[in-house]
């Protein structure tokens, strides 16, 4: 006899396993590399902004528009209209994240608790002296993981009320994870003079918004009808979108050293993205 295809609660629990260690691992490295920026991390978020984008246009919203018009019925482009919605939410808390962040650079410079911290975070022993948190840098790395962190429970919402896409959708989280954990946790290494352990907390806060969002929409699927897991699949799309178009394409390229090599992997993540719609 055939081998039985395992539940769906059990591939999302295997697929949050590994989008949890590819964020946490990606978030921990910059301790130990510290905080350059180098050509490989510029290549592979440019080639994660193409799979994005992919996989919003080629994945997402085919399968949100097929799930919306069985379940209701009505002559109306209902889940391009719930994708621009979510597009729009992420364009506005993006917004609001850039302008909290260009008001915190006004700010006096960060205080540092000695050469020693400044040149490498370390550990505070009992009673050390701890940075105040408003002069510690730490407001705008925490509005960044709060506009990561909300992406990434929507594109674990998106995975988790999937089926057919679900591998598709497993496949760009995971190319994009890692990046956007390695930029977070660059940017808390870079801005404050804090211990290594506060930070890995952080990190690991963040490793586990994907899989708390894939459990979620697990859970959702077995009592919502198609409808409900349509609309988050169209608002999960925008949200793709967003990052792919704006967070990459615009954002990333205009500041990147590789731009031909950024736009060669922009368009070859895209392309073996959109390659996979014929399979999955």
């Amino acid at each position: 006899a055939a081998a039985q295809a395992p539940p769906p609660w059990a591939l999302n629990a295997s697929r949050s396993a590994v989008i949890f260690l590819t964020g946490l691992g990606g978030s921990t490295l910059p301790l130990c590399l510290g905080t350059g920026q180098s050509s490989a991390l510029e290549l592979g978020v440019a080639f994660s902004g193409g799979v994005f984008i992919a996989a919003g246009f080629c994945h997402l919203l085919p399968d949100a528009t097929e799930a919306l018009s069985d379940a209701m019925g009505i002559d109306y482009p209902v889940a391009p209209l719930l994708c621009s919605l979510g597009m729009l939410a992420m364009l506005i808390i993006d917004q609001l994240t850039t302008r909290a962040i260009a008001k915190r650079g006004t700010a006096p410079a960060p205080v540092r608790l000695s050469d020693e911290d400044e040149a490498e975070p370390a550990d505070h022993a009992p009673g050390e002296e701890v940075v105040p948190l408003l002069s510690s840098g730490l407001i705008p790395s925490i509005i960044l993981f709060s506009a990561l962190s909300f992406h990434s429970l929507m594109a674990g919402l998106s995975l988790g009320v999937s089926d057919q896409t679900a591998w598709a959708i497993f496949i760009s989280i995971l190319a994009h994870k890692a990046f956007a954990a390695f930029a977070l946790g660059a940017s808390f290494v870079r801005h404050l003079a804090v211990s290594r352990r506060t930070i890995a907390c952080w990190m690991l806060a963040f490793s586990v918004t994907t899989p708390t969002g894939v459990m979620l929409g697990t859970a959702l699927t077995t009592v919502a009808e198609s409808a409900l897991t349509g609309a988050l699949t169209a608002v999960a799309a925008g949200t793709f979108l967003h990052v792919g178009l704006i967070e990459v394409a615009q954002r990333e390229l205009a500041k990147a050293e590789h731009v031909c090599g950024s736009m060669l992997m922009l368009l070859l993540g895209f392309s073996l993205m959109a390659l996979l719609a014929l399979w999955v």
